[in-house]
Formats: C-alpha cells, structure tokens, sequence
C-alpha cells in the first residue's frame, strides 16, 4: 500500500519508517507541497496524510485542491491533539461565527460567498426562511456531500447537521466562512464515524500508533479509496464515494 506522508517540521524517523516498511506500507515523506505534489505526480497513494498546522495551512488553502486529493485517496488531516485551539483561534479571526438561530437569518443573507453552516438540531422553518430570502440552500447529511456542494459552488448555503464544541443548544448554529485545513480537520473531527475520505486523527508518535491509524481508515474510508479491499475489510455498503 502506498502512503504519503506530508509533515513541514517533524516527519516519522528512520526507525519508524523501517517498521511500518515491514508491515507492507510503502510509505514517501515530504516537507512541502510542492515537494507532495511531485510524488503525486509519479505515483498513486491510496492515503495522504498530512500534518495540521499554523505552518501547514497555507498549503492547501484552495478547497479545490483539497476535494481533488479526496477523490483519488483517504486523505487524513492529522493534528496535535485536540482541535479545540483550531476552534478558537477560527473564532478570534472569523473564519467561523457563532450564531442564535433567532439572528442568523440576518446574517446569512449578507453572505456574498457560498458558506457551510452547522447546526445540532435542523429548525425547517428557517430553512424555509432562508430560501424565501432567496438564498439556494440544501442540506448536506456528510461532510463528503457538504464538500461537494461548497466546491462546486452549486449552492450559497450548505447545512450540515453535527454538534460542535462551544454550542450551548440546539439553537446555536456556526457560520464557516472560510474553509482551509484547519477548518476541515474540525469539520472531520466532529464527524467521527460518518464515511467521508476526508478523517481527522491525533499525529501518531511511533509505528504502532501509525498502523492503528491506518486500520481506523480502512474501517471508515470508501471502499474505492482501496484501503478496505487491502485489509479485507469491506464493511458496510456506503453511499458516499472519493
């Protein structure tokens, strides 16, 4: 199986590399995008993983990009720990709004850019709102779906229903005005179970803890991501595809 591992300051060391080696992964690094897209452009990999953060999202900021990784490969966005501090710095800089149902619909109708809200509980009559308003809304039931939507630019409002941290109730939705790497590490890491090619994962530390990795993927991914056929894990018949 052919894994690439895309990690700007601390890539996995010789020793691991020899171990993960044994166990039939034939895994590349890279420190830069520019170095990843150069072994994506000589090989197929049927997972990609890379490390999240500050230094690592401008690397993949285009969402574009992203959907096009996802389509050929299980592409896993790894963080250190949790992805509570992504939550709050999203919050001190804007990229996601907290928002009261009772004042959303004022703001989303300013909205000039297609964005991804999330919301506990759907309300359908702001839904209703919101298309009366005008607004082309549709409702995303997984993160592979709400992707599609937002990169194909097929709609200014996606919905998608998942609980996020800072929510208070059910009547709290978040705005995601932008979404780059940091922002899909939290989407993926409130979506646990939900198949998508897209997972979040804490960054390994030793070959054991990248090999349970690895067999968390092949559980979860799509089967056309290959990592499934590979274990001889076909799981449950999915509806979502890479």
């Amino acid at each position: 199986m052919q894994i690439l591992m895309m990690d700007k300051d601390s890539p996995p060391d010789a020793a691991t590399l020899r171990k993960l080696t044994l166990r039939g992964y034939d895994v590349v690094t890279a420190r830069t995008k520019n170095e990843a897209m150069e072994w994506m452009g000589r090989s197929e990999f049927e997972c990609i993983l890379i490390t999240v953060s500050a230094e690592s999202t401008n690397e993949f900021a285009d969402l574009a990009e992203i959907r096009k990784l996802s389509k050929t490969s299980a592409l896993v966005l790894m963080t250190e720990g949790s992805t509570t501090p992504l939550i709050e710095e999203a919050l001190v800089d804007g990229r996601i709004e907290l928002s009261h149902a009772s004042s959303l619909l004022m703001k989303i109708t300013a909205l000039s850019k297609p964005a991804l809200i999330v919301c506990p509980r759907l309300n359908p009559a702001l839904i209703q709102a919101m298309g009366d308003a005008g607004l082309q809304v549709r409702v995303a039931n997984t993160l592979q779906f709400a992707l599609d939507l937002l990169e194909g630019r097929r709609t200014q409002i996606v919905v998608l229903k998942l609980h996020m941290p800072g929510m208070k109730d059910d009547d709290d939705w978040v705005i995601f005005h932008r979404i780059n790497l940091e922002l899909l590490a939290v989407l993926a890491a409130a979506l646990p179970d939900t198949p998508s090619s897209v997972v979040h994962w804490t960054k390994p530390q030793n070959a054991s803890q990248f090999i349970e990795l690895l067999n968390h993927v092949a559980a979860v991914c799509p089967s056309p991501c290959g990592l499934a056929d590979q274990f001889g894990n076909r799981g449950q018949p999915q509806t979502e595809v890479c």
